[in-house]
């Protein structure tokens, strides 16, 4: 089988095998075993904007990295286009590609703003990818759930003003953060099986 070697904005990979940004799972020894089984691109796990312009410790450990690991995809979030990209100027010689996470759905996340939250105000995720692009000339993608709820699909919109501002791609997670349930199960009746 033959596959093609992907390009995201400047980065060639070897093929178009990645290893997702998976919080308490994607840290440098997973990344590692990853790359020696043919992973062309890893990623940290999620790392807080905030975390970093604030010097902490645990944020700071989440970047320990290596040359075997190498390309290294470093994913951010935040929801303060100012403060994301002063943490991406914090970052810039460490990464190879760096994405920001507007998908995440834990609720500790959103009610700060960020992650998928960030779905109901496309206009500030135009503000935060002009700033971050202004403050990083590499490879730069985003990831984004379909939309907040049913009632609000919205990645078509989200991926345009993406490209607009300067993103070099857009992973999409294909769904939405809220799932209403289905007339059935608000009224209580079951299926039959």
């Amino acid at each position: 089988m033959q596959t093609t070697s992907p390009r995201i904005g400047s980065l060639q990979l070897d093929n178009p095998i990645f290893l997702a940004p998976m919080a308490g799972i994607t840290s440098l020894p997973y990344r590692r075993i990853m790359k020696h089984f043919g992973a062309a691109l890893v990623f940290t796990e999620m790392v807080s904007a905030n975390g970093l312009i604030r010097d902490g410790r645990k944020t700071r450990e989440l970047l320990i990295s290596c040359k075997e690991e190498m390309p290294l995809g470093i994913q951010l979030f935040g929801d303060d286009p100012q403060i994301l990209a002063e943490a991406t100027r914090m970052i810039a010689d460490e990464c190879t590609l760096l994405d920001i996470n507007m998908g995440c759905p834990v609720k500790k996340v959103i009610r700060s703003g960020a992650g998928s939250a960030l779905l109901k105000d496309p206009q500030r995720i135009g503000r935060i990818i002009a700033q971050v692009r202004a403050a990083y000339s590499g490879p730069l993608t985003i990831k984004i759930r379909s939309g907040w709820d049913t009632d609000r699909v919205n990645f078509l919109d989200i991926g345009r003003i993406a490209e607009a501002e300067g993103a070099d791609a857009v992973t999409l997670h294909p769904r939405t953060r809220v799932v209403k349930p289905s007339a059935a199960q608000r009224t209580g009746h079951r299926s039959a099986s």
